[in-house]
């Protein structure tokens, strides 16, 4: 960690660089591009407002970046890890992205449209009113979102973990689902699931 590092303004010194772990730089403000950098860890970067334009990047952690406000513009992005970063306001143009964890996110209220995603942890985000339907997830993890009113229809989703999602009022049909874990929710049914092998219900008062 290097505590005292506002910007690494002279990294272009090492063109070559593939990989940077920057954790635990708390006063780190910015963070440059480099041509062939494909993997980026900058857990722990309190003062770490927005991430852009890192055309190479594949893999991001930054998780706990409190000040993080914006993630956008990377176009070969597949894994973006960004838990705890309560400022999150803006994930957007990252057209490769395969795997999102924006877990505890409050300012977020709406989960974009990313055509290659299978993974999504949103849970914690309290203010997400709207998932859009991503064609290739597969899997959903939206605990403790309380303001999310729908969970969309994705015909391609196998696993699904909705716990306290108190606007919840229906499942959608899913003939993909394997795995439902539904507890504290307002549903009033279980709709037909042809593959479910795995289902959790618990404390939903109208079932």
């Amino acid at each position: 960690s290097c505590k005292n590092c506002h910007g690494l303004t002279k990294i272009e010194r090492f063109p070559n660089l593939t990989g940077l772990d920057c954790e635990n730089c708390s006063n780190l403000e910015h963070i440059r591009a480099l041509p062939d950098m494909t993997k980026l860890n900058a857990v722990f970067c309190g003062n770490l407002q927005v991430l852009q334009d890192l055309p190479s990047v594949i893999d991001v952690n930054c998780e706990e970046c409190v000040h993080l406000s914006v993630v956008q513009n990377m176009q070969e992005l597949r894994f973006l890890c960004v838990p705890r970063c309560p400022e999150i306001a803006v994930l957007a143009n990252m057209p490769t992205l395969e795997k999102l964890n924006c877990s505890g996110s409050h300012r977020i209220q709406r989960i974009s449209s990313f055509p290659q995603l299978r993974k999504l942890n949103c849970s914690y985000c309290i203010q997400v009113k709207e998932i859009c339907a991503n064609s290739c997830l597969e899997e959903l993890n939206c605990i403790g979102c309380e303001s999310l009113e729908r969970i969309p229809h994705i015909p391609s989703l196998k696993f699904l973990y909705c716990a306290n999602c108190t606007a919840i009022t229906v499942i959608p049909p899913l003939y993909e689902l394997q795995s439902l874990d539904c507890i504290g929710c307002d549903i009033s049914e279980i709709p037909v699931l042809p593959v479910l092998s795995r289902l959790n219900i618990c404390h939903c008062a109208k079932i």
